[in-house]
């Protein structure tokens, strides 16, 4: 989570992206943990539910500093964690460095990246 925490924007999209289409069997682990933070199981962590889940595990952080990790996942700025924005940000990078994930990634970077310059071109 400190890695994405510090990572650029370009790193956090890749990462974004390579959690939303990843086959479950990479992330069972992480599921099992975003749905013991989303106690209220809506599908998104709130602050309140990330705090308690840290203290639950003995890791006692400051209302400052939950929100500053917070707002770090938060890559589309609604106010909440959602499960993709989760995976990104605790994803080991021995899922996202393989070959065929980084291959998958810059695949639909490029893709959208010529759209844009041909939008931009007109």
């Amino acid at each position: 989570m400190r890695n994405f925490i510090d990572a650029v924007n370009l790193k956090k999209a890749t990462l974004t992206y390579l959690a939303s289409k990843l086959p479950e069997r990479y992330l069972e682990d992480l599921r099992k943990t975003f749905i013991f933070i989303d106690t209220n199981g809506d599908g998104r962590i709130e602050a309140k539910e990330f705090r308690r889940a840290l203290i639950r595990v003995g890791a006692d952080f400051s209302d400052e500093e939950v929100s500053s990790i917070m707002k770090s996942l938060d890559t589309n700025n609604n106010g909440y964690i959602d499960y993709t924005e989760f995976l990104a940000g605790c994803m080991r990078s021995k899922i996202y460095l393989k070959e065929d994930n980084l291959r998958t990634a810059f695949e639909y970077f490029d893709l959208v990246s010529q759209q844009i310059f041909k939008f931009v071109l007109g």
